[in-house]
């Protein structure tokens, strides 16, 4: 089996790796793709914000001389 390595559309190195070495290249993909699916999953729950409830949600009239916030 052979590795490429990539920079945009270029392969710039390739890495032969024996037959003895499978089991260890597939455990480090594994791993890496475990974690970066973990990684992901943090960022994505840190990102969420909970859904504002109507009493929440404010119209702010700029138009008029005196802006005012008032509900919905």
């Amino acid at each position: 089996m052979v590795v490429s390595h990539w920079e945009g559309d270029h392969c710039v190195a390739a890495t032969p790796v024996r037959v003895d070495q499978l089991g260890e290249l597939a455990e480090l993909v594994v791993t890496a793709f475990a974690r970066s699916v973990e990684q992901a999953r943090e960022a994505e729950a840190g990102d969420v914000w909970p859904a504002p409830r109507a009493g929440d949600v404010v119209f702010v009239d700029r138009l008029s001389s005196g802006a005012e916030a008032r509900p919905a």
